[in-house]
C-alpha cells in the first residue's frame, strides 16, 4: 500500500499524520504516553469523532523509561519507526482482513 507520512509537529508533541492506501492515520507523542490511530477511508483519526477509528495502539509511561515528559522529547526517528511498525502492522491486518464500513 502506497504510504504518505508528514511529520507536522517534531516537539511536544510530536505529530506524525498521513496515508496508509486510504486509510488515514494520527500518531502523537506528549507526556509519558504515545498513541497511533488508523480510521476508515474518509475518516477522522485525530479525534475518532465519527466512530471510523479501527486501529488503535498506545504506549503508556514508555515503560518506566525516562520520567513524566519522556514522550514530549521523543526523537522524530524513534517516533517515525514506531509509526512504521504499526504501518507494517496494519497493512498486513488489512490484507488479511479488509475492514468493512460501519
Amino acid at each position: 500500500m502506497k504510504r504518505e507520512i508528514e511529520i507536522t509537529c517534531t516537539f511536544a508533541p510530536v505529530q506524525i499524520e498521513g496515508q496508509l492506501g486510504e486509510y488515514p492515520f494520527y500518531f502523537r507523542a506528549r507526556h509519558k504516553d504515545a498513541s497511533f490511530n488508523l480510521s476508515l477511508p474518509g475518516g477522522d483519526p485525530v479525534l475518532n469523532s465519527d466512530g471510523s477509528v479501527i486501529v488503535a495502539a498506545g504506549v503508556s509511561s514508555f515503560l518506566g523509561v525516562g520520567g513524566p515528559h519522556f514522550a514530549s522529547n521523543l526523537n522524530v526517528d524513534t517516533a517515525r519507526r514506531f509509526v512504521d511498525v504499526c504501518l507494517d502492522m496494519c497493512e498486513q491486518m488489512i490484507s488479511q482482513h479488509p475492514p468493512q464500513p460501519k
